[in-house]
C-alpha cells in the first residue's frame, strides 16, 4: 500500500512543488525588479547629494567672491565731477592725447543725459595718429580717467602711404555727477 500511495501522491507532491516554485519565482521577480530599480535609485540620490554639495560650495565661493567686490567697491571713492566742469575736462582729454603723439582735430561734447547717479555726456574726439599712439591714448584714459569710457572706435588710413598717419575718432561717455548734486571737495 505505501507504493501505491507514493505513486499517486508522488506526482501530486511534484506538482505541489512546483506550483509552489513557481509562486515564488513569480512574487520574487517584482522583488528582485524593486532591488535593482531601489539601487538606481539610490545612485541617483547620491549623485543629486554630491550636485547639491557642489553648488552649494559654488554659492559659497560666488557669495564671498560678491563680498569681496562689494567691500572694494565701497573703499573706492567716486567723486564725479559737475558738468560745469566740461571746459576742464576737455582739456585734460586734449593734453592726454598730445601727450600720446595724437594731433587732436576736433573734440566736442554730446548732449548730456542725466540719470539717477550720474549724468552721462557723449564726446567725440577726432586725431590723427599712429596704432602706438591710439593704444597709447585708450591704455591711459582708462587709467587716468576711470569715469570715462569707451563707446565706439573707428580708425582709417590711406594703404598706398605706408608712412601715412591714420585717422582716428573715438566715441566716448563720460560719468560726470548728476545735475542736483555737489561734488565732495
Amino acid at each position: 500500500m505505501s507504493i501505491g500511495l507514493w505513486r499517486i501522491d508522488g506526482p501530486a507532491a511534484l506538482a505541489a512543488i512546483g506550483l509552489t516554485g513557481l509562486a515564488l519565482w513569480g512574487s520574487a521577480r517584482p522583488i528582485l525588479a524593486s532591488r535593482a530599480e531601489a539601487r538606481t535609485a539610490l545612485a541617483q540620490l547620491d549623485e543629486a547629494v554630491e550636485s547639491a554639495r557642489r553648488a552649494r560650495a559654488d554659492r559659497a565661493d560666488l557669495e564671498s567672491a560678491l563680498a569681496a567686490m562689494q567691500r572694494e567697491l565701497a573703499s573706492r571713492e567716486w567723486n564725479p565731477e559737475p558738468t560745469s566742469e566740461l571746459n576742464q575736462r576737455l582739456a585734460k582729454l586734449t593734453a592726454l592725447a598730445s601727450e600720446c603723439g595724437l594731433s587732436i582735430d576736433q573734440l566736442t561734447p554730446g548732449v548730456a543725459t542725466p540719470a539717477a547717479r550720474y549724468t552721462a555726456v557723449p564726446l567725440r574726439l577726432t586725431a590723427l595718429g599712429d596704432f602706438r599712439s591710439a593704444a597709447a591714448f585708450l591704455a591711459r584714459l582708462r587709467r587716468d580717467f576711470p569715469d570715462t569710457g569707451v563707446v565706439g572706435l573707428r580708425a582709417s588710413a590711406t594703404p598706398q602711404q605706408s608712412n601715412a598717419r591714420a585717422e582716428c575718432a573715438v566715441d566716448l561717455v563720460w560719468f560726470a555727477a548728476p545735475a542736483a548734486v555737489t561734488p565732495k571737495k
